[in-house]
């Protein structure tokens, strides 16, 4: 056996030499043990084939030594110089060409044994006792403004005030009025102006109601259900609806416009399929296409290790994209790293375009995307430990901040067999109390926000609101995207700002929609073919309107309906197959617990009625089918709507 180990002493030699060179000049991946891994990994495996070979055909240990090493300087040279396509051969010619060298005598074999440990011993150790990365992926910075010009389609009032909207993407209602969250900077906004108790989503999903908010359509005339869904074209929104988005109508009136998006959702749209975008309008788009790191871990694996060569094989590429990545990029620390202090990247975009933008005499709309409270649950210090003790979170987890992924994992995965039982409960608290820690932290940036604003000494409207909320386990749903239940649907709504009156409840619940109109009219802009009320002087008393695949939700004051809703076999729009399925009185029910479908008849088909002539201007049976790229995939994957432990729902097709 002896030929055995030699050849993995000469590929260990080197892998030794391989894991240097890379060190020194930068080529390893970003976390040292991916390198340590793979390298000696690969090397392991095809060196013990040779190796057992070498010792079945009787090489002496210096033959096998030199196959051994030639072996390794296959995905050595590859990486520097041809990839696969020289490594492989190389790799391969070495082993044939070891015992034609006839080098027995000429290595010292035996005095290099020592490095076949290497090959054994170096992948265990790597994932085992070096730590792997933790620290926040790089975002890039913020880009400059776009150049105030003077070449504008229509003169500005210098009376017309600057206009902030702030969004808070997953951000419950009744986060902002648990009396033991201390969120000073969020309560003094509110008591500036005027606020709801709490605001309807138009759905439970990012997109699709970000698409409502930034067309000012009703999202029936949008025509998504959720995040992977058919996606409407502008073209389709021009024609139909005369749509014009939210900031090209501040645009076209002479606002400079900009955007901060921490959302990679929002600036990851397919305009080669014609696809309504949402930076439409905006002079300057400060989005995030978030990075994927171990794409560049898989180029470098492809050309520069044994292990990519053989994951390359297709039956063994399961292996690599399970396996592996789960070895090298644990999900739990990929999607922490993404996402812890997102929130200060934002702020800083916030803050940039803030200045630049006062620093100008042009009024401006600015839209500003925090992604906090959205999962993970990861807010930094000293937020993290104020709602509870994070070293003690329940039994089996992890304490550092990246464990709230298998928390949330575990429980969905519990929920959708019908457990909730006392672990289920624990978990729940436990990710409710990490939630309410974001919420902490989205109150100071948001804070920090209003005080440059403030400081500018301009007026200046501040909207602040969210897309959707969230759930901890009621109704068996975690997350959000489950269901059209309170949790997931309300949402906070605050305005204040010149002409807007202080410290008083809208009465009625005003609707994401009503955003876009509230702030043109209040700006003095063209409404025109734009749906929603103006909060401070419509009527908010007539019914709501919600989406999710499959499901509608219709709110009349404190009554609420749920239906399911599918188009079967007819394209028509309107033509649903509808069917009323709860009914609840959110007065004495907050928590939609009891059924009065058959107590309410008269109620049930009043509400009935409404959410079919609503459907009568349903884009959906007209959106084109939509194929979502491989980036988004991840992306979505990440955030927990598609693949891995989320089932993908298939889009509704008519």
């Amino acid at each position: 056996m002896l030929a055995f180990f030699t050849t993995l002493a000469g590929a260990g030699l080197v892998g030794a030499i391989d894991v240097v060179l890379g060190s020194l000049w930068g080529s390893s991946p970003p976390d040292p043990r991916q390198r340590l891994f793979l390298v000696f990994a690969g090397n392991a495996v095809v060196a013990a084939l040779v190796g057992l070979w070498a010792a079945r055909r009787r090489w002496s240990p210096e033959t096998a030594f030199w196959a051994g090493a030639l072996l390794a300087c296959g995905p050595l040279l590859g990486q520097w110089i041809g990839g696969i396509w020289l490594g492989l051969p190389l790799g391969l010619l070495g082993v044939l060409l070891a015992p034609r060298l006839r080098l027995r005598g000429a290595t010292p074999a035996r005095a290099l044994l020592p490095f076949a440990a290497l090959p054994l011993l170096a992948p265990p150790l790597a994932w085992l006792a070096l730590p792997a990365a933790r620290d926040p992926l790089p975002k890039p910075p913020p880009p400059p403004l776009a150049e105030s010009t003077a070449e504008r389609p229509a003169a500005v009032s210098p009376d017309q005030p600057d206009v902030v909207l702030i969004v808070a993407d997953t951000l419950r209602a009744d986060a902002l009025l648990e009396p033991d969250l201390d969120t000073p900077h969020l309560d003094r906004m509110r008591a500036r102006g005027v606020w709801a108790a709490a605001g309807r989503a138009p759905c439970n999903q990012t997109l699709p109601s970000h698409l409502s908010l930034l067309t000012g359509l009703e999202i029936e005339k949008v025509g998504m259900r959720n995040n992977i869904h058919n996606w409407p074209t502008a073209q389709q929104l021009r024609e139909r609806w005369n749509c014009v988005p939210v900031a090209e109508r501040f645009r076209r009136a002479g606002y400079r416009t900009a955007a901060v998006a921490s959302n990679p959702l929002l600036s990851m749209v397919d305009t080669r399929a014609g696809h309504q975008e949402f930076r439409e309008g905006f002079e300057t788009w400060d989005g995030y296409e978030s990075a994927e790191p171990w794409r560049a871990v898989v180029l470098w694996m492809n050309d520069g290790s044994w292990i990519g060569y053989l994951t390359n094989i297709p039956g063994l590429r399961p292996l690599r994209n399970r396996t592996l990545r789960e070895i090298l990029d644990p999900n739990r620390l990929r999607v922490y790293r993404r996402s812890v202090r997102e929130g200060e990247r934002t702020l800083q975009g916030a803050l940039h375009a803030l200045d630049g933008l006062t620093g100008n005499p042009q009024p401006y709309f600015l839209l500003v995307h925090f992604m906090d409270p959205h999962s993970p649950y990861v807010a930094p210090a000293p937020f993290r430990g104020r709602e509870h003790d994070s070293g003690q979170p329940p039994a089996g987890l992890g304490t550092g901040p990246e464990w709230e992924y298998d928390a949330i994992v575990e429980l969905r995965q519990a929920l959708r067999q019908g457990r909730y039982q006392e672990r289920e409960q624990a978990l729940a608290a436990w990710l409710h109390d990490l939630y309410r820690e974001e919420v902490l932290y989205l109150d100071d940036l948001v804070g920090r926000v209003a005080e440059r604003v403030d400081a500018s000494g301009r007026p200046t409207l501040v909207l602040f609101t969210s897309d959707h909320g969230e759930s901890f386990g009621a109704h068996l749903q975690v997350e959000h995207g489950g269901s059209l239940y309170e949790d997931e649907l309300a949402i906070p709504f605050l305005l204040y700002g010149p002409g807007v009156p202080q410290d008083r409840a809208l009465a009625g619940t005003p609707q994401l929609v009503d955003a876009a109109r509230t702030l043109l009219e209040l700006a003095g802009l063209d409404t025109a073919h734009t749906d929603g009320r103006n909060v401070l002087k419509d009527d908010l008393g007539r019914p709501t309107f919600s989406v999710m695949l499959g499901r509608i939700a219709v709110g009349d004051g404190r009554w609420k309906l749920h239906c399911t809703a599918s188009y079967g076999e007819s394209p028509e729009p309107g033509q649903y197959d509808f069917v009323p399925v709860e009914l609840y009185d959110l007065e004495s029910d907050p928590g939609e617990l009891h059924n009065l479908l058959d107590q309410q008849p008269e109620l049930r088909r009043s509400l009935e009625q409404f959410g079919r002539q609503r459907l009568e201007f349903d884009l959906l049976p007209h959106l084109p089918r939509r194929k979502i790229p491989e980036r988004q995939q991840e992306n979505l994957k990440d955030l927990g709507y598609v693949g891995g432990d989320e089932e993908t729902p298939s889009p509704e097709q008519p």
